[in-house]
C-alpha cells in the first residue's frame, strides 16, 4: 500500500454534527488537522493509514470514512480520465460506489456501472459486488456559482472527490439495533447528542424515555470505551485492503458512573434490554419500567448529572397538548433530581417550541442548540441548565 507523510481524509456525518465529529476524531488521532467542512462532510489530514483505521473502528458519530486520493472540478458527466491512478490500491477485486449531492443529468448507478467496467478492463481486476478487496468511493458535490450581470441564471459547479472507502458499511447502522419500533434513532445520532451534552463516564445518566435503548447503550459503549463496531470487525472495508497491515485494537475499561434506562412502556424496556445484550453491555445499564411521575421517588434529590433523552414528540399519535404536559412533567422532575450543575439534553424532531415555558418555570434556560438533518429529516439538539 502506498505510503504518505500526510493522509488526506473525508468523514461523512449527520448535517449539523460536523464539529462534534471532528472533536471525536481528535480524541482518537490527536494529530488530526481540520482542513474544512461542508454540510455533512469533514475534510481532515492525519499521519498515516493506521490512524484512519483507528478512527473508522472507534468513532461513534461518523457514518463513513474515506482516504482521499484526488479532487477535481468537473462539468458534465464523470469520465475515466477524471479518476486518478488506482494501481497501488488494486489487487484482484474492487467495487466503485458513488454518492451525489445536487442535481445532475446522470445517476449514481450510471457512474458506478461505467467506471466498474472501465477500471476492470484497464487494471485487469474483477468487480465484486459482495466482498471486494478495494472499495473506490466517489463523492460528487455541487455548488452554485455567482455569475456577472450579463448572465441571466447561475451556473452549477461539480467537485469530484475520489478515494478509498475505509468503512465499507454505514457506520450508523449498529448491529445491536434489532428490536426496534417507530421513532427509532441511529446510534451515531445518539452518540453525537451525548458528546454535545458533555456526558462523561463518571456521570449519573438518566434516559427517562429510553424507547429501544439507543441512548443508554451508546452511553455504555462510550463509558467502557467499547467500539460500536466490536462485533462487525470483518465487515469494515480497511480489513480487506490488499497489501495492508492495519490492525484493530480494543482497550475496554470499567467506569464509575451509572446509566439508568427507564420507560413507562414495558415492551420498550424489554427491547432495550435485548438490544443491550446484543451490544455486550447489558450489565452496565440499570433498566426499569418507571413512569415519569415517579422519577423523584426512584432516583432521589440531586442525584443525577445528566438527563439525556429523545422524548415523545407531537404528531399524529400524540397531541400537542399531551406532549406539552410531558415536557412540563420532565422539567418538574428534573428540578428535583438533577444536581446543581446538571444538564438536560434533548433530541427533538418536532415540538421544540413547546419546551421554553416549562423550562423557565422550573429554573432552566437553554444553554446551547444545534440544528441538523438525519437524511432528509430535520432535528435539533438542545441543552438546558440552571
Amino acid at each position: 500500500m502506498k505510503k504518505s507523510a500526510s493522509l488526506h481524509c473525508i468523514a461523512l456525518v449527520h448535517i449539523g454534527t460536523e464539529q462534534i465529529a471532528f472533536d471525536e476524531i481528535k480524541t482518537i488521532a490527536a494529530e488530526a488537522k481540520l482542513t474544512r467542512t461542508e454540510p455533512g462532510t469533514i475534510f481532515f489530514s492525519i499521519n498515516d493509514e493506521q490512524a484512519l483505521a483507528d478512527i473508522t473502528y472507534h468513532a461513534r458519530t461518523i457514518l463513513k470514512t474515506i482516504r482521499l486520493l484526488d479532487t477535481k472540478k468537473i462539468t458534465g458527466e464523470i469520465e475515466p480520465e477524471h479518476i486518478p491512478d488506482l494501481a497501488p490500491y488494486l489487487d484482484k477485486t474492487f467495487l466503485v460506489t458513488c454518492d451525489r449531492r445536487g442535481e445532475h443529468p446522470f445517476t449514481s448507478y450510471d457512474i458506478e456501472q461505467k467506471l466498474n467496467s472501465v477500471i476492470s478492463s484497464q487494471y485487469s481486476v474483477n468487480v465484486d459486488y459482495k466482498n471486494p478487496q478495494t472499495r473506490i468511493f466517489l463523492l460528487i458535490t455541487q455548488r452554485t456559482i455567482t455569475l456577472g450581470a450579463d448572465f441571466t441564471s447561475p451556473a452549477k459547479e461539480d467537485t469530484l472527490y475520489t478515494g478509498i472507502d475505509y468503512s465499507g458499511i454505514d457506520l450508523g447502522r449498529r448491529s445491536y439495533r434489532i428490536f426496534l419500533g417507530t421513532e427509532s434513532i441511529k446510534g451515531t445520532l445518539a452518540a453525537a447528542l451525548l458528546h454535545f451534552c458533555g456526558y462523561e463516564p463518571k456521570h449519573a445518566l438518566l434516559d427517562p424515555f429510553c424507547r429501544h435503548g439507543t441512548i443508554p447503550i451508546e452511553a455504555a459503549l462510550l463509558a467502557t470505551n467499547t467500539s460500536p463496531n466490536k462485533f462487525d470487525k470483518e465487515k469494515l472495508a480497511f480489513t480487506k485492503l490488499p497489501h495492508s497491515k492495519l490492525t484493530i485494537k480494543d482497550s475496554e475499561k470499567d467506569f464509575r458512573g451509572t446509566i439508568l434506562a427507564m420507560d413507562n412502556n414495558f415492551k420498550n424496556v424489554s427491547h432495550a434490554q435485548k438490544n443491550a445484550k446484543i451490544a455486550g453491555i447489558v450489565k452496565r445499564i440499570d433498566f426499569s419500567r418507571t413512569d415519569l411521575d415517579w422519577l423523584d421517588a426512584k432516583i432521589g434529590k440531586k442525584n443525577c448529572d445528566r438527563i439525556i433523552t429523545y422524548p415523545p414528540q407531537p404528531g399524529r399519535s400524540l397531541a400537542e397538548a399531551t406532549a406539552s404536559k410531558i415536557y412540563h412533567d420532565l422539567f418538574y422532575q428534573a428540578e428535583f433530581i438533577l444536581k446543581k450543575n446538571g444538564k438536560i439534553g434533548l433530541l427533538m424532531k418536532r415540538g421544540a417550541e413547546l419546551l421554553a415555558p416549562h423550562a423557565a418555570k422550573y429554573g432552566f434556560k437553554l444553554e446551547k442548540q444545534i440544528n441538523g438533518k438525519q437524511g432528509e429529516e430535520e432535528f435539533s439538539f438542545l441543552v438546558f441548565g440552571r
